[in-house]
C-alpha cells in the first residue's frame, strides 16, 4: 500500500517516465523483487515500478484505477475520461512548479506547446509537433461540453493575437499548463474570466 502519493514509473529509475500517479492508500500487487530501490508492481492491469520506501504491506483488497484516484474528475461534460486520458493528466501534474522557459520542451523546463508535446510523447509515444498549429490538428476535435481529462485545450489572444496558448485538461474545470516565466507550470481554472474569454478549442489524442 502506498504511504503517500506515488509515481508508477516505466522503469526502476527516478529518471524513468511516469505512467500514472497513485494516491496515498492505493493497494497494488508486488510482482517483482527490489531493483534500485524499486519494486515491480501491478496496479489494476497497469504494470510498472514504484519506489519501495513508500510501500508497506497490507492485506487490504487491491485498488482499482477507476476508483478513488479518479473520482470527481468530471469536467464541463459528464465524462470522467479514458484510462489513457487520466494517465496523460497524471503524468502532466507531476511537473507543476517546473519553470517556464521559451522554446523548451522538457524535461527541466517548458513553454506551453513544449509542455503538451512532452506529455504526449512520453505517455502516448507520439510526436504532435512543437507548434500550436500542428498540435491543434493532431487529434479529434472535442466540444467544450465534452471535455475529458487528457484532452489538449487551446486559447487565443493571450500574449499575442490568435491561437497562442495550450494546456492539458485534468478535470473539475481545471487544466495544467506552462503559463509564463512568472508562474511556470501551474493549474488554472478553465472557467476563470481570463481563460474562458480566450477559449479556442480542444482535441483528444487517444
Amino acid at each position: 500500500m502506498t504511504s503517500s502519493s506515488l509515481n508508477l514509473r516505466y522503469d526502476a529509475s527516478m529518471s524513468a517516465g511516469v505512467a500514472a500517479i497513485a494516491p496515498a492508500g492505493t493497494v497494488v500487487e508486488i510482482t517483482g523483487g527490489l531493483t534500485n530501490g524499486f519494486y515491480g508492481v501491478n496496479w489494476d492491469g497497469l504494470s510498472g515500478y514504484m519506489y519501495g520506501d513508500y510501500l508497506s504491506y497490507t492485506d487490504a483488497a487491491l485498488s482499482e484505477r477507476g476508483g478513488s484516484g479518479n473520482e470527481g474528475v468530471a469536467g464541463p461534460g459528464a465524462g470522467t475520461g479514458s484510462g489513457t486520458g487520466n494517465t496523460m493528466a497524471s503524468f502532466a501534474l507531476q511537473y507543476v512548479g517546473y519553470p517556464y522557459v521559451w522554446a523548451t520542451a522538457g524535461p527541466a523546463s517548458f513553454d506551453c506547446s513544449g509542455f503538451t508535446y512532452w506529455v504526449a510523447l512520453n505517455v502516448l509515444g507520439i510526436d504532435i509537433g512543437r507548434g500550436l498549429f500542428t498540435q491543434v490538428v493532431a487529434g479529434t476535435p472535442v466540444a467544450y461540453s465534452d471535455l475529458q481529462p487528457g484532452d489538449l485545450v487551446f486559447f487565443q489572444n493571450t500574449y499575442t493575437w490568435g491561437l497562442s496558448h495550450s494546456g492539458i485538461y485534468i478535470g473539475n474545470n481545471q487544466f495544467v499548463h506552462a503559463e509564463n516565466e512568472t508562474t511556470g507550470v501551474k493549474i488554472s481554472d478553465i472557467t476563470s474570466q481570463y481563460y474562458s474569454s480566450r477559449w479556442y478549442g480542444a482535441v483528444r489524442l487517444a
